[in-house]
């Protein structure tokens, strides 16, 4: 599995839009959770795309977030 993440400013200091992907061509479904989400790891769904990518885009506020990827199994 490969994840990578990217930032793109929405042009307001309040927030920036951050990109999660990730690469799990056998997922049936991944999620993630983090500190932006009290770590709950099925609020926040990944949407499948072409050749097993996943990603979401989140708005958060600039800052330091940890975050990780749950794979229901």
């Amino acid at each position: 599995m490969k994840t990578t993440q990217r930032e793109h400013s929405t042009g307001s200091s309040s927030s920036k839009k951050s990109i999660i992907t990730c690469h799990a061509p056998a997922a049936q479904a991944v999620f993630v959770a983090g500190t932006f989400n009290e770590w709950k790891p099925t609020a926040l769904p990944l949407k499948r795309g072409d050749a097993g990518d996943w990603n979401t885009t989140l708005d958060l506020r600039p800052g330091r977030y940890e975050y990780k990827l749950a794979l229901p199994v």
